[in-house]
C-alpha cells in the first residue's frame, strides 16, 4: 500500500509537468471581419406612388440606385459568399435559374472578387422593372421579392473593401474602394 501513493503522487507530477509543458496554445483563428451598413430615408414625401428603382448607375467605385416615387426605403447592406435570393424572391433576368418548385432562389451568377448584398426594404415593396445594367468592372444583379425586400447584389472588383451606402435626393449611393 505504500508504494502505491508514492507511485500516484509520481504520475501525478509528471501530468501536471506535461501540463505545463511551455508548449503555446492553439491559436484562435480570428473572427472574420463584418462590414455592415444600414440606414433609412424618406424619398419625395408628396408623391403618389410608392418608391420604384428606375435606373443604376455605375461609375469607378460607385453603384447608384435612382429611386422615383414616395415613401420611407430601408437598407441593410453587408457581403454574402454568394448571391442567393430570399426563399420568395422572383429575379427579373428571365435567364436566371429559379426554382418554382420550392420557391426558392438558387445561386445568381455574379461576377466579381467579393459579393455585397444590398437589400432595399419598402412597404409597399419598391418595384425594379426593366432595368438595363452596363457591363463593366462591377456586376449587378437585381431580385425583386414578394416579402417587401429588393436584393441587389454587387460583383465588387476587389476582395471586400470598405463601402458605404449614402442616400440622397431620390437616390441610393454604395461607394467603394475600387483598387483595394
Amino acid at each position: 500500500m505504500r508504494t502505491g501513493v508514492p507511485l500516484l503522487l509520481a504520475a501525478s507530477l509528471v501530468l501536471a509537468g506535461c501540463a505545463a509543458s511551455g508548449a503555446p496554445a492553439p491559436a484562435e483563428p480570428a473572427p472574420p471581419e463584418v462590414r455592415f451598413a444600414s440606414g433609412s430615408t424618406t424619398f419625395d414625401a408628396a408623391s403618389t406612388g410608392p418608391p420604384a428603382i428606375t435606373d443604376i448607375e455605375i461609375d469607378d467605385g460607385r453603384v447608384v440606385f435612382v429611386f422615383t416615387g414616395g415613401g420611407q426605403v430601408n437598407y441593410v447592406g453587408h457581403y454574402v459568399a454568394s448571391a442567393v435570393p430570399y426563399d420568395s424572391a422572383v429575379p427579373y433576368d428571365s435567364a436566371v435559374p429559379y426554382d418554382s418548385d420550392t420557391g426558392g432562389g438558387k445561386p445568381l451568377a455574379v461576377h466579381g472578387a467579393s459579393i455585397l448584398q444590398l437589400d432595399i426594404i419598402a412597404d409597399p415593396p419598391p418595384e425594379a422593372t426593366d432595368i438595363e445594367v452596363p457591363e463593366g468592372a462591377v456586376s449587378v444583379k437585381v431580385v425583386q421579392s414578394r416579402d417587401g425586400v429588393v436584393q441587389a447584389f454587387l460583383g465588387l472588383p476587389a476582395d471586400r473593401p470598405e463601402f458605404a451606402v449614402t442616400t440622397g435626393e431620390n437616390t441610393l449611393t454604395v461607394t467603394f474602394d475600387a483598387g483595394a
